[in-house]
């Protein structure tokens, strides 16, 4: 099971998530519950940095099915930030809403 969680700044912004696990619906390479988690999230990140123009810290392992994603807060950026973070947070709950016991997506 993928379990997502939405990591908090002091003032209570989303300042980062983290994914941690393997979906397990199907084996690796045609696991379509894994592809739509990587598709939302990857591109979480590509919005992150393209659209809300922040500077992320990102960690993966592969391996342990690890993707951590951080950022510090300012007040120019932290709206779209919080825009993109909930379409993502959108999306990965409908996968979870369709295949439940693959992904748990955790509000922090």
């Amino acid at each position: 099971m993928v379990s997502v969680t939405l990591k908090r700044d002091s003032q209570d912004r989303v300042n980062g998530f983290r994914c941690l696990g393997h979906a397990g619906y199907a084996k690796n390479g045609s696991d379509i519950v894994c592809s739509a988690i990587s598709a939302l999230t990857h591109t979480a990140i590509s919005a992150l940095e393209k659209l809300a123009g922040l500077k992320l810290k990102i960690r993966h392992n592969k391996k342990h099915g690890l993707l951590e994603c951080s950022w510090v807060n300012d007040s120019m950026r932290v709206e779209r930030a919080e825009f993109i973070i909930q379409v993502m947070i959108l999306g990965l709950t409908d996968i979870q809403e369709e295949y439940p016991g693959f992904i748990k997506v955790i509000p922090s």
